[in-house]
């Protein structure tokens, strides 16, 4: 029954998205053609970045909204994640390994992640099940709105 549930919001959220596609395709399409051929590039990656973002922000909210805060500025049940990229100097194949299974990252000896674990005293569950994209996407998500949301 689990399963089935979650096929059936997997499915949900891929129809959102590509509809969501669709659309920006369409609006993309009809403003390329009064642009100069080099804007027409501006557009289309500007269209990418957004189907991006709202792939990002729907994977946030299906797997870390729920410890996160989604104004990356402010702990909660877990860290905030503005800046996170930097935290971890930049290193994607830490944050990717980290993120899909946390307890080997900190078992293998990263320092970071074993002060994480020992300032929050909670486990990150693994999400193994996320993709380099997928994770790619989350975290282009939280820089964007850790930038957007600036606290000054």
């Amino acid at each position: 029954m689990r399963l089935i549930r979650e096929l059936l919001l997997l499915t949900c959220l891929l129809l959102g998205l590509i509809l969501a596609l669709i659309i920006n395709v369409a609006f993309s399409f009809r403003e390329l053609k009064t642009k100069p051929p080099e804007q027409k590039e501006i557009v289309i990656r500007k269209s990418l970045r957004q189907i991006q973002n709202q792939w990002g922000k729907q994977l946030f909210k299906d797997n870390c909204a729920g410890c996160h805060n989604r104004n990356m500025h402010d702990n909660s049940m877990g860290p905030a994640l503005g800046g996170v990229r930097e935290r971890w100097k930049n290193n994607d194949t830490d944050i990717y390994d980290f993120i899909r299974n946390s307890q080997a990252v900190i078992q293998g000896g990263d320092e970071y992640a074993k002060k994480l674990f020992e300032k929050w005293e909670i486990e990150l569950p693994p999400f193994s099940n996320l993709n380099d994209e997928e994770i790619e996407a989350v975290l282009d998500y939280i820089d964007e709105q850790y930038d957007r949301l600036k606290k000054y």
